[in-house]
């Protein structure tokens, strides 16, 4: 017993600092033409970490800095029908005032601290350790399996979009695409009991815009009745107080709360125990639950960027702000973006796309790949129950779409509320625990391959 103890806290000791080493490599997302230098710098230490996965898997650089895979399987029938895990190298921006520098990678007795920890270096790491483990142990898939690893999903950045075209050139339709997204939460609503893995079978469709007012210009000393900042802030206020965009109970939203009723209590239970009777004031409902609940069942517009005059005593010719919105899966964008514009012409303003996708589509619920997705997460999460949910963020697997409909999101992490705000914030952080069991589940679903 001993001996085992001694082992366990060696590989814990071993994942957190492989883990920390990673967030050390600056991986800050770049643009076209900018120095992928640390990117470059990270693929060293990843050949240092896995020497066994460089050894035996086929390795290629796409674009600039996207890391893509293949681990050959003994079926040759079955080259053309793989498993794909993915993991993105790049990171957000790190500001503000965090406990530990957030590149500095300190691992204390219960976290691994800095900027990529949970999204989306832990999941990398989680991988290339449980390929690594399997290539020990003298494991060979029946079927191939590739490991896809942009390098420009923060941004939106063609790094996925090209290893999908490479992949398709190849004939791959895989039976499993697994990439970020969901994860372990407990009580994943007021008044739910216990622990759900809630798996993305769809994500939201995306859409950046940028809403633009016009004038003449002129001295601030004399400014008009309806200044571009004034018609901008109206249009604002407008579209957050009085929405445009429909709620609509979706089947998928159905059935993670059929899924989610037997673990409520009162009237929340009856409830969603009886769909059938209350789904049509669902669209009502959810909202009340808050802003998550309430994004699963509309379309989402977040003013995020202001552009104005250059100086304070100046009058812009030209202002404008930028919205981000996220597309409910029972809308397109053409759709948004005619409300949209109708509502900003009554403003005298413009719109125009910046970028978009729509949402993608649902992932079945069965079949081998999901099956094994499945089978893992009951073998390493045993008292969390596997529940169906529409991703709200956006992620690389929405260009997997073309290559198969058995696409699904999810992070083997137990993530609490604190640990989900982090992301993309201040003290982004990972339980080394969590990482030690996405290990597991990423060992198991290999093996079953």
């Amino acid at each position: 017993m001993t001996a085992d103890h001694s082992h366990a806290g060696e590989r814990t000791r071993r994942y957190a600092e492989h883990l920390a080493q990673m967030v050390r490599a600056e991986t800050v997302s770049v643009g076209p033409g900018e120095s992928c230098a640390k990117f470059l710098a990270l693929h060293q230490l990843l050949e240092t970490l896995y020497p066994l996965t460089h050894a035996c898997l086929e390795k290629q650089v796409i674009g600039s800095a996207s890391l893509l895979y293949r681990w050959p399987g003994r079926q040759a029938g079955l080259q053309h029908e793989p498993v794909v895990l993915m993991a993105h190298q790049d990171v957000v921006e790190a500001t503000g005032p965090w406990t530990h520098p957030p590149f500095a990678g300190v691992v204390d007795q219960e976290w691994v601290w800095g900027r990529g920890s949970i999204d989306d270096k832990g999941p990398l790491c989680a991988i290339f350790e449980a390929v690594e483990a399997q290539l020990a142990a003298g494991f060979t898939p029946e079927r191939d399996i590739w490991i896809v690893s942009s390098h420009d999903e923060e941004p939106m950045g063609a790094g996925a979009a090209e290893m999908v075209r490479y992949l398709s050139a190849q004939q791959v339709r895989p039976i499993l695409v697994l990439d970020e997204g969901g994860a372990i939460i407990d009580r994943l609503f007021p008044g739910v009991e216990g622990k759900a893995a809630v798996i993305g079978v769809t994500e939201k469709g995306y859409l950046n815009i940028r809403i633009t007012a016009r004038s003449a210009g002129g001295h601030a000393s004399t400014p008009p009745r309806h200044s571009p900042l004034a018609r901008l802030a109206k249009f604002i206020t407008s579209i957050e107080e009085h929405p445009v965009f429909p709620a609509q109970f979706n089947a998928v939203t159905r059935s993670l709360f059929t899924c989610l009723a037997p673990r409520m209590k009162g009237l929340p239970r009856q409830i969603f125990r009886h769909l059938g009777l209350f789904g049509p004031f669902m669209a009502f409902i959810l909202p009340a639950l808050g802003g998550e609940a309430a994004a699963m069942v509309r379309t989402t517009c977040a003013f995020t960027m202001a552009q104005g005059s250059g100086a304070p005593n100046v009058l812009p010719e030209s202002a404008s702000v930028t919205a981000n919105l996220r597309i409910a899966i029972h809308e397109r964008s053409g759709q948004v973006l005619e409300r949209l514009e109708k509502r900003a012409r009554a403003h005298k303003l413009t719109i125009e796309t910046l970028y978009g996708h729509e949402a993608s589509p649902v992932a079945p619920q069965h079949g081998p790949g999901y099956d094994g997705l499945i089978n893992s997460l009951k073998a390493v999460f045993p008292d969390a129950a596997p529940m169906p949910y529409i991703m709200l963020a956006a992620s690389d697997a929405h260009h997997m779409t073309e290559l198969t409909d058995c696409v699904y999101r999810f992070c083997p992490f137990e993530l609490n509320k604190s640990l989900r705000r982090s992301i993309h914030g201040l003290d982004e952080r990972l339980p080394i625990a969590s990482l030690c069991s996405a290990v597991d589940f990423y060992h198991d679903l290999v093996g079953r391959f």
